[in-house]
């Protein structure tokens, strides 16, 4: 250990092997001028939700209307940042209530004219439903630090794992949010 001189600690600057490199692959994003995110320029954002909601709680119709009335009604937010069960991937049993749920609370959003955004970690696992089982079953799938130590995170450029995550998004985008 350290303390007996058998190893010592990087020298600042110069913690690795070789010299970083670029991705091989500039990073994409998006016009900023395209027409479809006009919307973005001018948002008033209220969040629904909290991180350990399941997104049952507004299944039925009357309790939901009455739910985004009193929430939004004072007409300031434009924008929804829609929060709940943010491994919804780990929570496989549950996945199609759970999209049924969303696809149903951005249908009244947008029948009031509000964007919704859906807020999720994709990267979390964990902990988390099948989360530990999933992790303990594919280690490859693990983020790991610089230290290659493990993480309770998915690593997202992982091939085992892509696969799976582009799966989840064009869900996510076919339950009708406007951005994830």
């Amino acid at each position: 250990g350290l303390s007996d001189g058998t190893e010592t600690l990087p020298v600042p600057g110069r913690e690795f092997a070789e010299q970083l490199r670029e991705p091989p692959a500039p990073v994409e994003l998006p016009d900023p001028d395209h027409p479809g995110l006009a919307w973005t320029r001018n948002t008033r954002i209220h969040r629904i939700f909290n991180n350990s909601s399941t997104l049952a709680e507004l299944d039925i119709p009357e309790v939901r209307e009455a739910y985004l009335a009193r929430e939004l009604g004072d007409g300031k937010a434009n924008t929804v940042m829609l929060s709940g069960t943010l491994v919804r991937h780990a929570v496989p049993a549950r996945r199609e209530a759970m999209l049924v749920s969303v696809s149903n609370i951005v249908a009244s959003l947008h029948r009031r004219g509000i964007k919704v955004f859906d807020h999720i970690d994709l990267t979390l696992l964990g902990g988390y439903g099948i989360g530990n089982r999933l992790i303990l079953d594919n280690p490859e799938i693990q983020r790991r630090d610089l230290n290659r130590l493990v993480s309770n995170q998915i690593c997202l450029v992982n091939p085992a794992w892509r696969g799976h995550l582009l799966d989840e998004l064009e869900r996510k985008v076919a339950s009708g949010v406007d951005a994830l």
